[in-house]
Parts: C-alpha cells; sequence; structure tokens
C-alpha cells in the first residue's frame, strides 16, 4: 500500500466513523462539533504558524515526520466532523419529513 493510499483510506475511517456517530448519537455528536472544531482551527493555525513565510521555496527544509502527522491527525478530526455533521443532518431530514 502505498502512502497515499494509507493516507485517504485514514481519511475515510475518519468520515464514516463521524457519519455513524452522528447518525446514532445526534444530540452528543452536536455538541462536539463545536469543541472539536475549535481545536482543529487552533491546531492549524498553530501549525501554520511554525512554518516560516520569509523563507523562500528553493530553500525550504523538508517537513519533519512530526509536523506531518499532526496534520494527518487533524485533517482526520475535520473529516470526522463532516461525517458527524452530515449524519446528524440525516437523521433530523427523516425526523422532520
Amino acid at each position: 500500500m502505498t502512502n497515499k493510499f494509507k493516507r485517504y483510506s485514514l481519511l475515510l475511517f475518519a468520515a464514516l466513523t463521524g457519519l455513524v456517530v452522528g447518525y446514532l448519537r445526534p444530540e452528543v455528536s452536536q455538541s462536539l462539533l463545536s469543541v472539536i472544531g475549535i481545536i482543529v482551527g487552533i491546531g492549524y493555525f498553530l501549525l501554520s504558524k511554525r512554518d516560516d513565510p520569509a523563507e523562500s521555496t528553493q530553500n525550504k527544509k523538508p517537513d519533519s515526520d512530526s509536523q506531518i502527522d499532526w496534520y494527518l491527525l487533524l485533517q482526520m478530526l475535520l473529516y470526522f466532523i463532516v461525517g458527524a455533521a452530515i449524519g446528524v443532518t440525516i437523521v433530523y431530514i427523516v425526523i422532520l419529513y
């Protein structure tokens, strides 16, 4: 398996987990969405500030493995949020109609 395939499979797993949690527990997942969203937003902000914008792209050092892991974790949380929001929306549409 390639690295790209592993990454996409982890993101798909996070989205499907969010979808199931949002569908089965809509009240709990709604309260989690804002907290996780704030964590993801602050994480992206801090990781983007860690990159030096003054450094040219030619002289830029390759990203460290730990930074890539943090980005993947934050992306997984973001996909979880999207999946949970879709799951909650499905539940409320079924209840509404």
